[in-house]
């Protein structure tokens, strides 16, 4: 996965090195981190939101508000019941 301030990402097959999709978070703040959970990814965002990509769909599954500035860490736990941002 690789991210950009552009608000596109992209994921990649590590064991072929072929770009697999694209994420485009339109909508949304600049990413300033990110998380790979299975077919989920999570962007903690410049815009106090977080937002959580499904990589099936390929778009949007959920975003969040979350602080009162900007998301500089983002995780879940292991069944994807729980997020913690900081």
């Amino acid at each position: 996965l690789r991210g950009s301030s552009e608000r596109h990402g992209a994921v990649w097959d590590v064991a072929t090195g072929k770009k697999q999709s694209d994420i485009v978070l339109a909508g949304f703040g600049k990413p300033t981190s990110v998380k790979a959970t299975g077919d989920t990814v999570l962007f903690g965002l410049e815009d106090r939101n977080v937002c959580v990509w499904d990589l099936r769909s390929n778009s949007v599954a959920a975003s969040f508000t979350a602080h009162t500035d900007c998301v500089t860490c983002v995780d879940a736990d292991a069944g994807f019941e729980f997020l913690a941002t900081g």
